[in-house]
This record gives structure tokens, C-alpha cells and sequence, in this order.
């Protein structure tokens, strides 16, 4: 699938099927494990959270992604990302990454603000580098507008992407 095909996949998504899929993209890379969706961190709700499966004498990273199923991400979704960081580090022990996952790209004052305040961001762009470097996705996921956990393993439930009632499944739709 090429850039631009693949990016309006990723912006007919719903917020729910983009969570899904970003689980999905990280368990078919081989480097992320205990995988977990919608998880309450002091107070504050992580979308997913994951440990990356690090260097074997160094200790694993945890990673709190963010995701932003939106075309345009503008300043202000950075700016309520700036203080997971310092929050975040006082869970857990050892290394901690936080990642901003969005479905469409960040305006560039946004990529600025990003790269000034030390927030990791994986755009569409990078999320396609992501999605070649893995290949296929684990198993075929339903898209549509039930999310029912995706994290356990469980099927998406079927819904519509083209707002007629039908359902694709990423692999038929998203061959690569």
C-alpha cells in the first residue's frame, strides 16, 4: 500500500479502531510485550501502555503511547502531552518513554513545540516506516465502530468504514 492510500486508512479509522491498530502494529513489530489498553495511571488515562523489549543487559523500557486519531495535530494536543513525562517516571522504575501516536501528521509549530519539549511523536510517516519494517499485522482485525479489547486478543467488532454497514478486515484491506 503506498503513502497516501495508507494514510487515508489510518483517518478512516475511528479513535477506538486507531487504538486497535496501534496495538496491533506494535505487537506484529516483535518489540514491544505486555501490551495493555486504557490503562489509569494516576488519575490520568494512558491509552496503551507497553514494555519494549530492550537491550538484554539493560532494563526494559515502559512506554505510554498517546494516540490522536485526528488529520491535523495542532499545538495544543502537545501541550496536554507535556506533563505525562515527569508524571509518568514516578510510576514506574527504570527507563520511560512517551509517544505521542497520531493518524495524520502534527502542523509544524506542533512538530517544533514536540521536539522542544523532548516528546517522542509517531505520525502517519512513521507509523508507515513502522507498519514496512513488521509486515503483516499478527492476525486480521475487523475495523468498525465496537472496540472490545483488542489488548486481550479479541476481534474488533464488526462495523463501517464507509458508513453503508460494511466491514473490511486489515488484511484484505491492508495487504503489504
Amino acid at each position: 500500500m503506498k503513502l497516501p492510500e495508507f494514510q487515508q486508512f489510518l483517518q478512516s479509522m475511528s479513535w477506538a479502531d486507531f487504538e486497535s491498530f496501534v496495538v496491533d502494529l506494535l505487537r506484529s513489530s516483535g518489540k514491544f510485550t505486555e501490551i495493555r489498553l486504557h490503562q489509569n495511571v494516576m488519575g490520568h488515562e494512558i491509552d496503551i501502555v507497553a514494555t519494549e523489549v530492550g537491550d538484554p543487559f539493560g532494563l526494559p523500557a515502559t512506554c505510554f503511547f498517546k494516540t490522536k486519531a485526528s488529520r491535523v495535530v495542532p499545538t495544543d494536543v502537545i501541550d496536554r502531552v507535556v506533563a505525562l513525562p515527569s508524571m509518568l517516571r514516578g510510576f514506574v522504575s527504570g527507563p520511560v518513554r512517551t509517544i505521542l501516536v497520531a493518524s495524520g501528521l502534527l502542523t509544524k509549530a506542533a512538530q517544533a513545540r514536540a521536539a522542544g519539549v523532548g516528546i517522542e511523536v509517531w505520525d502517519s510517516l512513521k507509523l508507515n516506516a513502522i507498519k514496512l519494517r513488521s509486515g503483516r499485522l499478527v492476525r486480521p482485525v475487523e475495523i468498525g465502530d465496537a472496540h472490545t479489547g483488542a489488548a486481550s486478543g479479541m476481534a474488533i467488532g464488526p462495523g463501517s468504514l464507509d458508513g453503508a454497514g460494511r466491514s473490511q478486515s486489515l488484511q484484505q484491506t491492508f495487504e503489504y
